[in-house]
């Protein structure tokens, strides 16, 4: 449901919605990647944001720290 939110929140600003390698929601106008995580039988979801990344990275998710990543 939030990736729908997400989505459609990108697409009425006239962006670009995306779906990350790990099945998260992106925009990479905004920087903006919503990260799911699974706390037992929970599930939480949480915003990642990015600067200005496109001189160094060539995504989103490429920007991700590696201890980031293995939060799951």
């Amino acid at each position: 449901m939030l990736t729908a939110e997400c989505h459609r929140y990108v697409h009425d600003g006239g962006l670009e919605p995306r779906i990350s390698v790990e099945g998260d929601a992106t925009s990479e106008e905004l920087g903006l990647l919503v990260r799911a995580q699974r706390a037992g039988d929970i599930l939480l979801s949480r915003a990642f944001f990015v600067g200005d990344f496109q001189d160094w990275a060539q995504t989103v998710h490429d920007c991700v720290p590696a201890d980031e990543r293995d939060i799951r």
